[in-house]
């Protein structure tokens, strides 16, 4: 872990306590810590363990309560996506861990846009304004180091490489473009490769919420692409169960 990773971290620990007291920081640093062990277990192998994946399953649908798709893939309106989960903490990091993930709580409420996020900002400007990068003005870090570590993630050649191919050829699934020789796949294991969309939450009242896939959500936007395929990770306890019959 690097100085920007662990920066964001306190960062986020400190808006925590600021924000939501000394019980819920507790709780999420709990939550933080027995994730990471589950997700390094998982790099080192346990991802390929069809037993370790049922067990996921199981425990994050409610012990079994629950009948959650862990790799449903839908069509969204990408601009129908306008916040960000306040399932936490760092959901995308762990989005491999938190498949078919069933809960209740008010992280359906957050008021984080991802039209400010850090990284959507930068190809907002990049791709929507058609700046050269020299031009694009990276957002002040905030308090919690969080623009800092989004901006030194962009790898801008690779960013570019993946609007030129978008623009030209279409948004295409992940399962598509795995045919293709030279793609470059983020996914943590080879299993998960077909699935490595853009991810989504959903809200207690169906609305879709951010997660991971920050380029490729705003690449979809500055295009204009009606419909791009996502992957949702958790759903809303209360939707879930108003939509029993539907599941």
């Amino acid at each position: 872990m690097n100085m920007i990773q662990l920066s964001s971290i306190f960062g986020r620990l400190r808006r925590v306590y600021a924000e939501e007291g000394l019980r819920s920081l507790v709780g999420k640093s709990i939550s933080y810590v027995y994730r990471s062990t589950l997700h390094k277990a998982g790099l080192i192998g346990l991802y390929g363990s069809d037993q370790f994946l049922e067990l996921l399953q199981w425990k994050n649908a409610g012990f079994g309560h629950y009948n959650a798709e862990p790799f449903e893939i839908v069509e969204v309106d990408p601009s129908e996506i306008e916040f960000v989960t306040g399932r936490g903490p760092f959901p995308g990091r762990f989005r491999w861990i938190d498949i078919g993930t069933v809960s209740g709580g008010d992280w359906d409420r957050s008021t984080e846009r991802v039209d400010d996020l850090p990284v959507v900002r930068e190809l907002m400007q990049r791709f929507d304004q058609e700046n050269a990068w020299s031009e694009v003005s990276p957002p002040a870090s905030d308090a919690d180091g969080e623009s800092m570590t989004f901006a030194a993630e962009i790898d801008r050649e690779a960013v570019d490489r993946l609007y030129a191919s978008i623009a030209a050829d279409g948004y295409k699934r992940k399962r598509g473009l795995l045919k293709q020789n030279g793609h470059e796949s983020t996914a943590a294991h080879p299993r998960f490769e077909p699935y490595d969309e853009v991810v989504v939450d959903i809200g207690r009242d169906g609305e879709l919420l951010f997660v991971d896939g920050r380029h490729r959500l705003a690449i979809a936007r500055c295009l204009n692409i009606d419909r791009i395929p996502v992957r949702i990770a958790a759903r809303h306890r209360e939707w879930v169960e108003a939509n029993a019959t539907d599941e």
